[in-house]
């Protein structure tokens, strides 16, 4: 079969496997197409290996199976739910839960099989008890509490710190993070909690709480957030990042759904740990009958055949940790690797300005200009520096993203005789910081920026002070001050 779906996550510990059994139950009998309808169909659910089978009007079977077993320091519970799908192909789908005093975790799982050789696979959405989970058993991924519902988290000193840590991989969090910030005037591209609702038990949506912390989390992060109203799918344990800009969000349909099918790509080649697997379950269970076979028999053949199993079956187990820890060794080296880089995105790797960009690209324009102005120095002849300065060109195309905040900001500064409500507004919505500077001038800045980056404007016409602060000439002087 092949795996379409994969994910695990902590559920709280207060609950009960039977909690969770039941909802395995209410998942299959709320299901609209399943035959089972009433809880008490399930009822022949009892033991390690029951089965209950219910075939549709059309002759459609649809199973579920039980598998239960206890170890030392953990007990098990598993559930199959196994149903055809429209193209004669069969779904499999499995809920493992692993409790022991400490914790309690869960995997899900959907594979898929279908007998048609070159049929392309199906797109599995989000297993309707992934949601049941998050709402009804709900749980912690590191300090996120699992819920269903957007984390609103507090505009407070040292929560940036948190944040981006989670956006880095430094913490135990498992579940993928959809981090949605906020625009230049602190509106969010989508409803939180419309999103949340879709991704609950998919990930964790964290709601960024103003403009200002978006700065403060800029520099905590690295520069690895996202902002204006951009919306980052950030993988757990540091491996990438997937962004969403507002004018991306804006252009788009149906963005919620992009976001989801996103993170469930994401999830489908998530190794599962072993001992949350169906196949776990039953070599628990085995275990524990060869032991009370060895502890109950009275045959010294059969209890020598149990000892060479059970030393057998030890050896395995420390071969599988072994190479489950290189795994793990080789996975946190990947991590410190990831984290040790500030920015890798596209095959480049730089470090950027804290500042947040005047508009989308403005960081990538800097960059090429640059790059266009070291190639005009290069000499005639070919040369390696100049046929990189010339492929980088090539592969960095710019867009028209500054053309038009500056086509707008001619129109607002046109003319300009001194500032008003509504220019001073504007200015800020764009990104900027405007202060009095005395009783003849507005000093503008870019907000979260360097103080000594900025340029006057007259309050009041008449003031024709350095760099035609208004007039006909304002306009021009702030463009080459801040675009230039």
């Amino acid at each position: 079969m092949t795996r379409l779906f994969s994910s695990q996550f902590p559920l709280d510990n207060s609950k009960s496997l039977d909690d969770l059994f039941l909802l395995d139950k209410l998942w299959v009998v709320g299901s609209p197409v399943s035959p089972f309808k009433k809880i008490k169909e399930l009822d022949g659910l009892q033991e390690h290996e029951n089965a209950v089978a219910k075939e549709t009007p059309s002759g459609e079977s649809y199973t579920t199976q039980l598998a239960m077993a206890d170890a030392k320091n953990h007990s098990f519970l598993g559930f199959r739910y196994r149903h055809p799908g429209h193209d004669g192909s069969q779904w499999c789908s499995d809920v493992i839960g692993a409790k022991n005093d400490d914790s309690f975790w869960v995997s899900v799982t959907v594979d898929y099989e279908v007998d048609k050789s070159g049929k392309r696979e199906p797109y599995s959405k989000r297993p309707y008890i992934l949601k049941l989970l998050a709402e009804k058993m709900g749980g912690r991924d590191g300090n996120v509490p699992i819920t269903g519902r957007p984390y609103f988290f507090e505009d407070e000193g040292g929560v940036e710190d948190f944040v981006a840590e989670m956006m880095t991989g430094q913490t135990d969090a498992v579940m993928p993070i959809v981090y949605m910030s906020k625009d230049r005037n602190n509106f969010l591209s989508l409803d939180p909690e419309t999103l949340a609702d879709k991704l609950a038990g998919l990930a964790n949506v964290l709601v960024e709480p103003s403009r200002d912390f978006s700065h403060r989390l800029k520099k905590a992060s690295r520069g690895n957030n996202v902002y204006f109203g951009a919306v980052g799918i950030y993988w757990p344990e540091g491996y990438g990042k997937y962004v969403l800009t507002k004018k991306l969000i804006d252009s788009m349909k149906y963005p919620n759904e992009t976001i989801v099918r996103k993170v469930i790509d994401g999830l489908r080649s998530r190794r599962i740990s072993r001992h949350l697997t169906w196949n776990n379950i039953h070599i628990v269970h085995n275990q524990q009958a060869m032991e009370e076979l060895q502890r109950t028999s009275v045959d010294t053949e059969s209890q020598e055949l149990a000892q060479l199993y059970a030393e057998e079956r030890d050896r395995k187990e420390a071969q599988l940790e072994e190479a489950e820890q290189k795994v793990r060794s080789l996975e946190a080296r990947l991590r410190a690797l990831s984290i040790a880089k500030p920015v890798q995105q596209n095959g480049e790797v730089i470090q950027l300005p804290t500042t947040d960009e005047l508009y989308e690209g403005e960081f990538r324009r800097v960059i090429v200009d640059a790059l266009q102005g070291a190639m005009r120095t290069q000499p005639d002849r070919i040369t390696r520096r100049k046929a990189l300065l010339d492929e980088m060109l090539e592969l960095n195309q710019l867009d028209d993203n500054m053309k038009a905040i500056v086509n707008r900001l001619k129109v607002v500064l046109r003319n300009y005789d001194g500032m008003t409500a509504p220019i001073k507004s504007e200015l800020e919505r764009k990104g900027f910081r405007v202060v009095k500077g005395g009783d003849d001038h507005y000093i503008v800045s870019v907000e979260g920026f360097r103080d000594d980056v900025f340029f006057e404007l007259a309050s009041s016409p008449g003031f024709t002070g350095k760099g035609g602060r208004s007039g006909p000439n304002a306009a021009s002087g702030f463009i080459r001050m801040f675009f230039k």
